[in-house]
């Protein structure tokens, strides 16, 4: 073999069985802006899915800005088995009615928002923050933070979007 199929070979090998890695997130997670967003493909009550974010490393997704906001509806969007399911995200008024605050922060929401005309309802019940479709929008509701009340169903179980920071370490090489 000549020295320069060789190195042709060597080089081919390096390639197949090297994989650079440039995601800055984890499997199944997509990247915007820094951020790092799941979203689940089971439903939960609130209370559950904020531990599921948590054991991933995240927590419920704070929706502070349009610009994330129209990622995650378009993402939403694409993913049409659940256009008309609600998404749990982490704000909650559970402390002090009506006001609420991102569970990532402790920060009162705003001054960006998103609710539904006529929302939030003034319901001590319901006191976890999820999106839902009106038409092709996608706005705040509140809901039961559980899908259980004085042990009958309530309705409170939704999907939910995961956030977490993006890995800012850079590309790895994996082989």
């Amino acid at each position: 073999m000549t020295v320069m199929a060789s190195g042709l070979v060597t080089g081919l090998l390096l390639a197949c069985c090297a994989v650079l890695a440039f995601s800055a997130c984890p499997l199944e997670w997509s990247e915007f802006q820094g951020e790092c967003f799941h979203f689940s493909r089971a439903s939960r009550g609130w209370i559950d899915a904020a531990s599921d974010c948590r054991s991933k490393g995240g927590y419920l997704m704070t929706d502070d800005n349009e610009d994330k906001h129209n990622f995650v509806t378009q993402i939403i969007t694409v993913l049409h088995e659940f256009h008309e399911a609600g998404f749990w995200i982490g704000a909650d008024d559970a402390i002090f009615e009506g006001k609420w605050r991102w569970l990532e922060s402790g920060a009162a929401i705003g001054p960006f928002t998103k609710w539904a005309a006529g929302f939030p309802l003034k319901n001590e019940t319901q006191n976890c923050l999820v999106m839902k479709f009106e038409g092709t929008a996608l706005y705040w509701m509140d809901d039961n933070c559980t899908p259980w009340h004085h042990g009958k169903e309530f309705g409170g179980q939704h999907y939910y979007v995961c956030e977490k920071p993006a890995n800012s370490e850079g590309p790895s090489v994996i082989g």
